[in-house]
């Protein structure tokens, strides 16, 4: 574990992928403090809703420190916004497949938001939520390493 001082300098750091775990964790936080079961002896139906809270926190967080400038970060908290609160579990209704030269539409499906972009935006878009989600995994994966680690 590091000491106190080496930790505050990483809560007060500016870079992207310390500004979402410091999101993540205090967003994980709220979710821990209101888990009433643990994860090895939770039933199954509760083990999928408690991982269904943790990617919505987590894509909360990805979101939130995106910003409002990024249009899929803007469509991605409106969605969990008005999201139903108690929902039956469905299944997603499976799409016609498109032809192979409808890359842009499969692009735009996947993108939040990337419905309305134009291309070039949607391009732009694109990358930026890959790279916010590659440091959500490394973040996410950090995360699960050191409490492996951590002896109980």
């Amino acid at each position: 574990m590091p000491n106190s001082k080496s930790a505050i300098t990483l809560l007060n750091s500016t870079s992207s992928r310390f500004r979402f775990a410091r999101t993540f964790l205090r967003l994980f936080s709220r979710i821990k403090s209101q888990r009433s079961a643990t994860f090895a002896s939770a039933p199954p139906d509760q083990l999928k809703r408690q991982s269904q809270r943790i990617k919505m926190v987590a894509y909360s967080s990805m979101a939130r420190v995106a910003g409002p400038r990024r249009a899929w970060a803007r469509a991605l908290l409106f969605k969990l916004q008005t999201r139903p609160r108690h929902r039956t579990l469905m299944r997603r209704k499976r799409r016609p497949s498109t032809s192979p030269d409808d890359q842009v539409g499969k692009l735009r499906r996947l993108l939040p938001g990337g419905e309305t972009m134009d291309v070039c935006t949607l391009l732009e878009e694109t990358a930026n939520y890959i790279h916010c989600l590659s440091t959500q995994v490394k973040v996410m994966k950090a995360i699960s390493d050191q409490h492996l680690s951590t002896p109980n």
